[in-house]
């Protein structure tokens, strides 16, 4: 699974049921602009506490709470980009698919 997922060209990370990152392939450290090192094991609203304030945490936590997959489209200030982001909800936590869709 490793091996499909770092060579998809979406970004892709997963998160346990805490929260914290315990998976990102190349293309996530690249969107994210920063190194995974530095994420796994880190709490996404700690790492990233800008996103409570974004459709982003109401979307993964509509996700987690009723299991379902969620789509949606925002704009990440810090970052300055757009984003479309595919969220599933699985026993282990959550998988995040997304990509930069700025430039569309």
């Amino acid at each position: 699974i490793e091996t499909i997922l770092s060579s998809i060209s979406d970004a892709v990370y997963a998160l346990d049921p805490d929260w914290r990152f315990v998976y990102l392939n190349d293309e996530a450290d690249r969107r994210l602009q920063r190194r995974r090192e530095d994420l796994l094991g880190q709490d996404v609203w700690e790492a990233f506490p800008e996103a409570r304030e974004t459709v982003l945490y109401t979307e993964y936590q509509r996700a987690r709470t009723h299991k379902v997959l969620v789509s949606f489209e925002f704009f990440y200030p810090p970052l300055d980009t757009w984003f479309s982001v595919v969220a599933v909800s699985l026993e282990e936590g959550l998988t995040v698919y997304f990509q930069d869709v700025t430039q569309r």
